[in-house]
């Protein structure tokens, strides 16, 4: 019978190989090891990951920023089991050009007219609910969440810096 860290380790080994399989052009960007271990966290020894909010937030995690429409394509085409290998591939088809930190520093630059590096928690809301590709009202919580901005109130400044980083 089986120990747990036999099957841990069995499941670290597996993701392991299921990785190195076929590495995106993504993932030489984001570091290799921070995806594979983040991945094998949430999927655990079942080595695949059932819930779309789970890919969609390990994708944000690691800089990302999948729409709930990509997430959404994306789980049908894997049956909703993803496993490392298809994540992998998915990471590589949400790099998009507009969406380099230049660009957005930009974009936060034409609301801050005084170049402060902060702008109300609001605008920022404005800026990712209404320009380019909206964010749905459950996506802005998961931002919300992952810049700690949930407990801000609305005329509260933010610091853009950080948003343009991740």
């Amino acid at each position: 019978m089986e120990t747990s860290k036999q099957k841990e380790k069995t499941s670290s080994q597996t993701c392991s190989f299921a990785f190195l399989r076929r590495k995106p052009l993504i993932i030489r960007h984001i570091d290799a090891l921070k995806v594979e271990s983040a991945f094998c966290e949430i999927s655990g020894a079942s080595r695949t990951i059932q819930r779309k909010e789970a890919v969609a937030n390990l994708a944000r995690y690691l800089g990302l920023a999948p729409s709930e429409q990509e997430v959404d394509t994306f789980f049908h085409r894997v049956n909703g089991r993803c496993d490392l290998a298809a994540f992998g591939r998915f990471c590589s088809l949400l790099v998009h050009d507009e969406d380099k930190a230049a660009n957005f520093r930009e974009l936060f630059l034409v609301y801050d007219k005084e170049h402060t590096g902060k702008l109300k928690k609001r605008v920022v809301k404005m800026i990712f609910c209404n320009l380019g590709e909206p964010l749905s009202a459950a996506e802005w919580r998961s931002f919300e969440g992952i810049f700690d901005l949930a407990d801000k109130k609305d005329d509260d400044l933010v610091p853009y810096e950080p948003i343009v980083r991740k």
